[in-house]
């Protein structure tokens, strides 16, 4: 009865085990691809970054790096940086966008993020203006 029943579950059985190894080389394939990356160390300096803790290296070590992530996941990280720092002078934003654009870096996001920047500044300044009239 055993024999017959194991027999009978067998392509199902076989059917479990193609899924299951299936899904293991995606999550191994997606693990490499974490690690080669260093998603990772990114995502602990971008939770370093909104916190407001310092950081072990600078933003443009990291950038210049060639071990360190794709283009995209450098230019996240300066946007990112970018975004919670109100002192940066625009001598270093042209350091760090040349520095991005040696890396391969599209500049269209974060030409975009600095006028979206100038833009509430300005409408900061209008409206402490207006506040203290």
């Amino acid at each position: 009865a055993r024999l017959t029943s194991a027999i009978t579950d067998l392509p199902m059985l076989l059917e479990k085990k193609r899924l299951i190894d299936m899904h293991t080389s995606l999550a191994t394939a997606i693990l490499e691809c974490i690690k080669k990356r260093r998603l990772d160390v990114f995502f602990e300096l971008e939770e370093k970054i909104m916190s407001g803790a310092t950081l072990d290296k600078s933003i443009n070590e990291i950038i210049n790096d060639p071990e360190n992530g794709s283009p995209d996941d450098k230019l996240r990280l300066f946007l990112i940086y970018y975004l919670c720092t109100n002192t940066m002078t625009d001598a270093e934003f042209d350091q760090y966008s040349s520095s991005l654009q040696s890396q391969g870096c599209s500049l269209t996001a974060l030409n975009y993020l600095k006028r979206w920047k100038s833009f509430s500044r300005i409408e900061t300044k209008n409206y402490d203006f207006t506040q203290s009239q």
